[in-house]
């Protein structure tokens, strides 16, 4: 079991890393489907390119995140409104990393990458709400290990009159 005090940090973990594998499966095939006509496989080959790209150029990103998850932890009890400002931290956060680059690249070029970027954001919205918040409790143990798991046999038989 994940020690409490690591445990934020692992599910901002899970999300990110999520994101980095997939987003570049979801991108290549809209690429497919946005060059009519090609059809082929062959642009799988730059996955491991872009998953690579994808963590270097996130890394600040997902510290960000994490951070804002510990606050957001901290701050509010309610599960619902946790994941909810979670996923909208997540979306703000990576909009952000695309901005900051273009930025430093002087351009609007991250408007070239915009389903890059649409399909990142998506990614950390829709992985955080997929995975919990909150940590799986310890199942219960029987109080006995004579009981057994099955409810009526742990009954006394009725006598009959």
């Amino acid at each position: 079991m994940i020690d409490m005090k690591y445990y934020y940090l692992f599910f901002s973990l899970k999300i990110w890393l999520s994101s980095a594998l997939v987003t570049p499966v979801i991108f290549i095939t809209l690429q497919q489907f946005a060059t009519t006509g090609k059809g082929d496989l062959s642009e799988f080959a730059a996955y491991p390119f872009l998953v690579t790209l994808e963590i270097a150029f996130s890394f600040f990103t997902w510290i960000m995140f994490w951070a804002t998850i510990e606050l957001i932890v901290r701050l509010t009890n309610d599960r619902f409104l946790r994941k909810f400002i979670i996923s909208f931290m997540g979306i703000i956060l990576t909009f952000g990393t695309f901005k900051v680059y273009s930025f430093l690249d002087g351009s609007d070029s991250y408007m070239n990458f915009f389903e890059l970027m649409v399909t990142n954001a998506t990614m950390i919205a829709l992985g955080s709400w997929y995975f919990n918040i909150e940590p799986k409790t310890e199942p219960k143990t029987l109080p006995d290990s004579i009981l057994s798991t099955h409810p009526n046999e742990n009954e006394t038989p009725h006598q009959p009159c």
